[in-house]
């Protein structure tokens, strides 16, 4: 028997589910673990036994990530994007002595550097939340006011349309903090 599961836990995966039923569930990752959502019950164990299409959801560049762990999971599955194209293993393998002479390059630059900064990414670490603006509901869960988000949303507009994309997080808090004093004046 085939399945034809959504890969992507995000609006276009839940709409085509919604809108189709040529597709049997939608799955998504959690660090290394695979979570189904299928419409009828299937045991884990007889998943496996399944051959499995998968068209993957989410945008790039994190959709070869999910190509990555699907094949490895799932090796006789056939994996596709939503062009219903097929995705193929990747050809560029990783030349290891040109590797190991950047890495020396490295090296050599952190020993004789007084200072060393890195920038990392939250995705690369670990990424709880599916979209960027679920931290204001968390936020909010947090403060417990009902007026937070809707404010956070009106701040960022007006510095989006003051210093055109030009602020950073303190600049939201500093707007955010003037706008309450004013609003608690006004009472």
């Amino acid at each position: 028997m085939v399945l034809n599961i959504l890969y992507g836990e995000n609006e276009i995966s839940k709409r085509l589910f919604r809108q189709s039923n040529k597709y049997d569930g939608i799955c998504y990752h959690k660090k290394t673990k695979v979570y189904f959502k299928l419409r009828r019950k299937i045991k884990k164990k007889n998943l496996i036994k399944h051959h499995i299409n998968f068209t993957i959801t989410i945008k790039k560049p994190r959709d070869k990530a999910a190509y990555e762990l699907l094949s490895r999971t799932f090796k006789t599955s056939n994996i596709y994007n939503l062009n219903n194209k097929k995705y193929l293993p990747s050809k560029k393998n990783i030349n290891i002595n040109n590797y190991n002479k950047k890495l020396i390059h490295i090296k050599k630059k952190i020993i004789t550097s007084d200072l060393i900064s890195f920038d990392l990414f939250e995705t690369l670490i670990d990424k709880t939340l599916s979209k960027p603006y679920d931290i204001y509901d968390y936020v909010n869960f947090y403060l417990k006011n009902d007026t937070y988000i809707k404010n956070r949303f009106e701040t960022e507009k007006k510095l989006i349309k003051k210093s055109n994309f030009t602020f950073n997080y303190e600049d939201i808090i500093s707007e955010m903090i003037k706008k309450k004093n004013s609003i608690e004046i006004n009472y």
